[in-house]
């Protein structure tokens, strides 16, 4: 051997395979920072001097013998030279993958006919100065060949590499994302798998040559072409010369290749079985495909997905594809938001397609007829034509002529399709099992305005979930056999035509009613009482939330219904204007959600004693803006047990009528009673004896907005309410414009009470000494005694040291309604313990003694510094 210094190689023997490394370019899996590891493979044969640039060499024999991994003296860039025979090398993005950065000739290397992937991952690899041409003569194999290889942008002589033995070339360039070459003087025909070949290879427009145009393919044998140029995203070279012929797979093939708009018509496919994702998200492709022969393909699923430019080159010749009549035929998603196509079609054979799911999906132009299409065999039409705007079969009705006998599936076909508006009543159902979202918000649609859809055989169906949701639709349905389904939540909601007979239905096996009128502002069951007749189901848990919300009309009896297993009402009636049926016989002993259930029912006033509430948490606003409801009369309300019953915020607010005994009611479990009697302005019973003592939050308790009658019953009981002392009470705005009320409270324990702001304001008749109440956690009495006319008591003994808030506390005060001796305890009171700053804080135009002058200016001192106003002396 020639002399060697470390890092550098005198002379090179002619043929040898020459390359470079960093030791230091470790990863997960490769040797140390000073080893270089050669990447042979178990099934290669060896016979080879290794020299390693640092003055030492091997003799390899077999793959795994231990000089395969050399150890340097230090890491650096090391020139390595293999002379003799070296046959399979792989590196399959894994061991020293990083630390071969070039290749100065490939000498003898020999890639194997077993290995592959074989610089896969060698990112950092650059072969622009490679002297001689690799050796290709025995391999048929060069899958994944430079893959992952990111740094490649030219490889030298590469265009005069003999590939005519090469069959595999799967992936050779896949993710080699700065490669970019020309390639077009390869002999491919040999070449029988060209998958993945420029995946991924932004740059790769074949070094902007169009001579790969002149490739020829294989016609001997079975040719893959599945995701060649998927994710090419510059590629827009001819290759419409192409004898395609023996291709039997283009799935994905221009899948991402977003430039890509080159005439392939005259392509031969009549062997491709596969064309799925073909041209998805190829952003650019619009060229006329109508004479391919595409009588084998199986799949179409998605084969125009994304390609939002797509109408065929404008051409109507698409619609001469012969669709395969021997084997089942997927077209799941093949127009997803191809949002320009809008060809002719309706002369496909689709006697073998199965599965038409997603097919015109936000295909956003589409109209065109395809009543002509034989379905038979179609099981699948879910999301079909969601969001085809302009669907409506080319305004022709032979679309009603479709035999759906096999489709099981119908979930959100028309979903959003606002055109259409075609008769399909002849549409044979039976076999359906879901419709959910069928027609959901296609705000044309009322079965083409005939009622033939009535005779739809509907027994399979177990879901109807927002079937007719924000349509038009208005049709007799009332025959349907809805034995089996168990979700009609949504099913009419925002439908505000319809107003049908439903009597008839056969609910049993419903559990979820949420939301099934919602809206529905004509609905009133077609005038009929038949609807009292529904057979709840009592077998399992049912929810029937804003079932009725806002249904403005209707008011028929369900007095009959057994809601035994109802768990919650959320809603149910809310905003029924002119609803007031009896619901007396009700068994609620399931219910635990009764949040607004009567909220917005004006005129109900039913008597609805007999509830069972024991199992009730949550009560909030139940009859918010009854205006009429008082029980029907009755005090047995008053026997309800609710035990368990935690919310009841805004429970009878605005129920003006309401004025029944509550005093039996365990209220333990109350912990939020904020706007409960609010606005409801008659009530004025005793609930003295209520145990609040879980209670947090007392706003706006027994608030209104003119007057309010509310006195405890006229009683002082009131004032043995024990009041929460851990954790946070506020009391803002409890007793505001409760123009009645004036009983002691002085008994409370407002320790833990943050909030008071508006408490009394224009509470006109309260007059109570409270001024023994701890407020030392008070931070806000904004407004608290505003307009209070008739308070006038002393409460120089609050400490306020946390208050930041008291404007317009008592702005209204004048030395009638507030005397001087109650101001002078306020400063002389308050100026003794520590107050926050600055405040700003007024009591009107009451007077005050000069008894105060100190209190006052320690008030209004620095660093006090607070702002007051009052009437002077």
């Amino acid at each position: 051997m020639g002399a060697l210094l470390q890092n550098t190689v005198f002379g090179r023997a002619k043929n040898a395979f020459v390359s470079t490394w960093r030791t230091s370019n470790i990863s997960s899996g490769s040797s140390a920072d000073n080893q270089i590891k050669l990447p042979l493979v178990a099934s290669g044969t060896y016979n080879f001097l290794v020299d390693w640039g640092d003055g030492t060499s091997n003799n390899i024999t077999t793959w795994n013998q231990a000089q395969v991994t050399h150890t340097y003296a230090s890491a650096g860039n090391y020139t390595i030279k293999i002379n003799g025979i070296c046959k399979g090398w792989q590196f399959g993005n894994v061991g020293d993958r990083l630390k071969i950065l070039s290749i100065q000739s490939w000498g003898k290397l020999k890639l194997g006919t077993s290995s592959f992937n074989h610089f896969q991952g060698c990112s950092n690899l650059n072969l622009s100065n490679v002297s001689d041409i690799l050796d290709l003569t025995d391999t048929t194999s060069i899958s994944g060949l430079f893959a992952g290889c990111s740094s490649l942008t030219t490889i030298a002589r590469i265009n005069e590499w003999n590939v005519s033995s090469v069959s595999i070339m799967s992936g050779v360039f896949s993710g080699a994302t700065a490669f970019n070459q020309n390639l077009g003087s390869w002999n491919v025909s040999a070449v029988t798998n060209f998958s993945f070949m420029f995946s991924g290879t932004n740059s790769f427009n074949n070094g902007g040559s169009n001579s790969i145009n002149n490739w020829t393919i294989n016609t001997t044998s079975s040719v893959l072409m599945n995701s060649m140029f998927a994710g090419a995203l510059i590629f827009n070279q001819p290759i419409g010369a192409w004898n395609t012929s023996k291709v039997s797979s283009m799935n994905q093939m221009f899948f991402n290749a977003t430039t890509f708009n080159q005439p392939i018509g005259s392509w031969n496919t009549s062997a491709v079985t596969d064309m799925s994702q073909m041209f998805q998200a190829a952003l650019s492709f619009d060229q006329n495909i109508g004479s391919w022969n595409i009588s084998n393909v199986i799949s179409f699923s998605s084969m125009f997905r994304g390609a939002k430019v797509f109408n065929n080159g404008g051409s109507s010749d698409i619609n001469n594809w012969t669709i395969n009549t021997i084997s089942n035929v997927s077209f799941n998603s093949m127009f997803v938001s191809a949002s320009k196509f809008n060809q002719p079609i309706g002369n496909w054979n689709t006697l073998r397609v199965t599965n038409m799911s997603y097919m015109f999906d936000s295909a956003s132009v589409f109209d065109q007829a395809l009543g002509d299409w034989n379905i038979e065999n179609v099981t699948i039409t879910d999301y079909m034509f969601q969001s085809a705007i302009a669907f409506n079969n080319g305004g022709i009705p032979n679309i009603n002529n479709w035999n759906t006998s096999n489709v099981i599936t119908m979930n959100n076909m028309f979903y959003n399709a606002k055109s259409f508006n075609q008769n399909i009543g002849s549409w044979n159902t039976a076999s359906v099992t879901t419709m959910s979202n069928m027609f959901n918000n296609a705000t044309s649609f009322n079965n083409g305005g005939d009622s033939s859809i009535s005779n739809w055989v509907t027994a399979s169906a177990t879901s109807m979930f927002n079937m007719f949701k924000s349509t038009p639709f208005n049709q007799n349905i009332g025959n349907w056999d809805v034995s089996n389904v168990t979700s009609m939540a949504g099913m009419f909601e925002s439908a505000k035509e319809f107003n049908q007979n439903l009597g008839s239905w056969n609910v049993s096996k419903v559990t979820v009613f949420n939301l099934m009128f919602s809206m529905a502002t004509a609905f009133n069951n077609g005038g009929s009482p038949d609807i009292n007749n529904w057979a709840i189901n009592t077998t399992a848990d049912v929810t029937m939330n804003a079932m009725f919300y806002q249904c403005a009309n209707f008011n028929q009896p369900i007095g009959n219904w057994d809601v035994s297993k109802v768990t919650s009402f959320q809603q149910f009636l809310n905003t029924c204007y002119t609803f007031n049926q009896s619901l007396s016989f009700w068994n609620t002993a399931s219910l635990k959600n009764a949040n607004q259930m009567f909220s917005g029912c004006a005129i109900f006033d039913g008597d609805i004693s007999n509830f069972n509430m024991s199992n009730v948490t949550n009560a909030s606003n139940m009859f918010l803006n009854c205006y009429a409801f008082n029980n029907g009369g009755s005090p047995l309300i008053n026997s309800w047990d609710v035990g368990l019953l935690s919310n009841a915020s805004g429970m009878f607010s605005g129920a003006r009528a309401f004025n029944q005994p509550l005093n039996n009611w365990n209220t333990v479990s109350f912990t939020n009673t904020s706007g409960m009697f609010g606005n409801a302005m008659s009530f004025n019973q005793n609930i003295g004896n209520w145990n609040v003592s879980n209670v947090t939050d007392f706003s706006n308790m027994f608030t209104s907005t003119s007057t309010h009658k509310f006195n405890n019953g006229g009683s002082p009981d009131i004032n043995n309410w024990t009041i929460k002392t851990n954790g946070t009470v506020v009391m803002n705005s409890m007793f505001a414009t409760s123009t009645s009320f004036n009983q002691p409270l002085n008994n409370w324990n407002t320790s833990a009470v943050t909030n008071m702001s508006f408490m009394f304001s224009t509470a006109v008749s309260f007059n109570q000494d409270i001024g023994n109440w701890n407020v030392s956690n008070v931070t806000n009495m904004q407004g608290m005694l505003n307009n209070t006319t008739s308070f006038n008591q002393d409460i120089g003994r609050w400490n306020v040291l946390n208050v930041t808030n008291f404007v317009n506390f008592m702005s209204a005060k004048t030395p009638a309604t507030f005397t001087s001796a109650n101001l002078d305890a306020i400063y002389n009171g308050w100026s003794t313990r520590p107050v926050k700053t600055p405040i700003n804080i007024t009591f009107g135009t009451a007077k005050r003694t000069s008894a105060s002058n100190a209190g006052k200016s320690i008030l209004t001192s620095a660093p006090n510094n607070w702002v007051i106003t009052d009437g002077g002396i």
